[in-house]
């Protein structure tokens, strides 16, 4: 190799198992060669920062996907007893899937449902199933109507994904006794963090 001579190379790599607290990865490169001098160049550090990519889908679907909500007065004169006297329930599955390249290992996913409308109780909040640290900004089944039923109507996990079932009742006959705080009083239900969440390069419904 003739004196001033140059070398350009590139470099491919990954890397397995990489923590989340790891912000960048270090690498020392040295050229050795054949010559009988100076055969071994200078190790030179390089470091690299370390950024992750990933696309996460949320679907989900309603059961029924249509709920007429009937004009005049909704409430009725006697409390509920059960959950059947609050009316037909009303089901909302969510689902995320990550899209990739890279994996998830806490994420925050908040999800919102109307509690009243014009002044009217609207949904009955039952409570949820799939991952257990869910807090929520209104108290869910506050009369612990699902605790008297003799039929439970919160929705199983599914056996694939990541899904969140949120399970209300759809209160058109609720009592009077319960004024709302807002015109249309929100809950919220806050998931964090959520399970690991590996990439799945399945194709976009």
């Amino acid at each position: 190799m003739k004196a001033g001579a140059s070398i350009w190379g590139g470099l491919r790599f990954t890397i397995p198992q990489l923590s989340d607290s790891s912000k960048s990865v270090r690498f020392e490169l040295q050229i050795r060669s054949k010559n009988a001098n100076n055969s071994q160049s200078a190790v030179v550090p390089v470091p690299l920062e370390v950024r992750a990519a990933t696309r996460l889908s949320v679907f989900g679907v309603s059961r029924p996907d249509v709920v007429t909500i009937p004009e005049g007065v909704w409430a009725s004169e006697r409390p509920p007893q059960r959950l059947q006297d609050l009316g037909p329930p009303v089901e909302h599955v969510y689902e995320v899937v990550n899209e990739g390249p890279s994996a998830i290992s806490h994420g925050t996913l908040e999800l919102s449902c109307p509690l009243s409308h014009r002044g009217h109780p609207l949904l009955y909040v039952i409570g949820h199933s799939g991952p257990r640290n869910c807090s929520a900004s209104h108290p869910m089944d506050s009369l612990r109507l699902a605790e008297q039923s003799p039929e439970s109507h919160i929705l199983q996990r599914r056996d694939t994904g990541d899904t969140v079932t949120r399970d209300t009742r759809d209160t058109r006959d609720m009592w009077g006794s319960v004024p709302p705080t807002a015109p249309h009083t929100l809950v919220s239900a806050l998931l964090s963090p959520c399970p690991h969440v590996p990439y799945c390069p399945c194709p976009t419904l």
